[in-house]
């Protein structure tokens, strides 16, 4: 009676002139006509979803609206009974980074370090060493099972750590970058035995240690020459000489075994990966064009696991040879730094359980806030089989920066969120 058919059209939107509901609220009163726009809260992966209640009632409203809007209810509501039942649990986490609990203790996995640790840790036959962001050193002994600080690296004008390079065979040695006072970044050799901290060359960029711990390779880049080089140097950084020349920025270099090393850039663009001999200068093409490399040299045979994006098959690895290279794409879908070698055959990964599509993995990746949960895995390269170490649980495992103990019994990986780092019986 106070509310006509086509008022009511034109108020609400159902008509040809939009599709508002304030408007009709601010039109509609009595009993006459009543539209509850009232919230239903969707829980969903902790997300609140705003809903229009189906409550239409105003009898000068047509049947025939009143079944359309009825039937678009009725459809959300299916697709959201279909998400939380069968999607929901193979969702990325995203914008959940505040929520995400650490790992629960479980009988063969163990925390050892419940501190945010920076990038790499040291492992040798007797211990392990990981350092924090203010530059404290702890130390795990593998037979007592028991952690210690052994030292806090003072860096003059440090504001904080940024980045630690552990030597891979020299114990207690390593690189450590920092950023200063000034926001300058700069590098430091460091040896905890004799309490060397020897700073290193502002044009030092990418810096990765030979198998041997002996000597340092790098990017070494004068901006204001324009000089661009491949170099070999001591760790402390004497004795340098430079091996290639290049044209490439932003470099990243690695050295697993033998004289073989392989680089690319950092560029957010697609770049290509190379290999180079330190002692002939010979450079080879591995893959062309690709999109957000990574690479794990192997430290038995001049071997590296490489993981790129492809647009249409999202994360593919590789297993390439760097000296004669061939190359075989691997038939598990994970990124190359969720990858240690256990032997020149083997490999541990951890596999995610679901992996967003391309549109969603490239920004997230660069903006690194990507999560995921995994599996652990081991992979022989060579026959394809497969064994699993770590089931899936209800925790969020996303595993970082996993490497394996010398007489092969246990794992050790940074949890990606809190940055903690793990001990997993094998």
């Amino acid at each position: 009676k106070k509310c006509p058919c086509s008022a009511m059209d034109r108020a609400s939107g159902f008509g040809p002139e939009g599709w508002g509901f304030e408007s009709l609220q601010g039109r509609i009163y009595g009993d006459y006509g009543v539209m509850a726009a009232r919230e239903v809260v969707a829980l969903s992966a902790g997300v609140r979803i705003p809903l229009v209640s189906p409550l239409i009632f105003c009898k000068a409203m047509s049947s025939k609206t009143l079944k359309i809007f009825l039937f678009l209810f009725l459809l959300s509501l299916i697709a959201l009974i279909s998400y939380n039942l069968f999607l929901r649990n193979k969702q990325i986490i995203i914008n959940r980074t505040n929520k995400i609990s650490p790992i629960l203790n479980q009988p063969r996995l163990k925390l050892i370090l419940p501190k945010p640790i920076i990038s790499s840790f040291q492992i040798n036959q007797k211990y392990l060493l990981a350092a924090t962001t203010n530059g404290s050193i702890f130390q795990f002994d593998f037979s007592s099972q028991k952690l210690k600080q052994i030292k806090q690296l003072k860096v003059p004008s440090a504001e904080k750590f940024l980045r630690f390079i552990w030597s891979p065979r020299i114990p207690k040695q390593g690189i450590a970058i920092i950023q200063d006072n000034n926001q300058k970044i700069k590098k430091y050799f460091f040896d905890l035995t004799s309490n060397q901290l020897v700073p290193l060359s502002s044009h030092i960029q990418w810096i990765d240690f030979s198998p041997d711990g002996k000597q340092i390779i790098y990017q070494y880049f004068n901006p204001s020459e324009k000089e661009s080089f491949i170099s070999l140097a001591k760790p402390n950084g004497q004795s340098w000489e430079n091996t290639i020349s290049t044209r490439l920025r932003d470099l990243s270099i690695y050295w697993g075994n033998g004289e073989t090393v392989t680089f690319y850039s950092q560029s957010p663009r697609p770049s290509s990966l190379f290999s180079l001999n330190i002692i002939s200068h010979q450079i080879n093409q591995l893959l062309a064009q690709q999109e957000k490399i990574e690479v794990v040299v192997s430290p038995f045979k001049e071997d590296a696991l490489v993981s790129v994006l492809d647009p249409k098959e999202g994360v593919k690895l590789y297993f390439i040879n760097l000296k004669t290279r061939q190359k075989k794409l691997l038939q598990i879908k994970t990124f190359a730094h969720k990858c240690v070698f256990a032997t020149s055959e083997k490999i541990y990964c951890a596999i995610p359980q679901y992996i967003p599509k391309y549109h969603l993995l490239s920004p997230l990746m660069s903006q690194n806030k990507l999560f995921t949960q995994d599996n652990i895995l081991l992979i022989n390269l060579f026959t394809g089989q497969t064994e699993k170490i770590l089931p899936s649980s209800e925790d969020n495992i996303d595993i970082q920066e996993i490497k394996i103990s010398s007489d092969q019994k246990y794992l050790f990986f940074i949890g990606h969120f809190h940055r903690w780092l793990y001990q997993l019986r094998i």
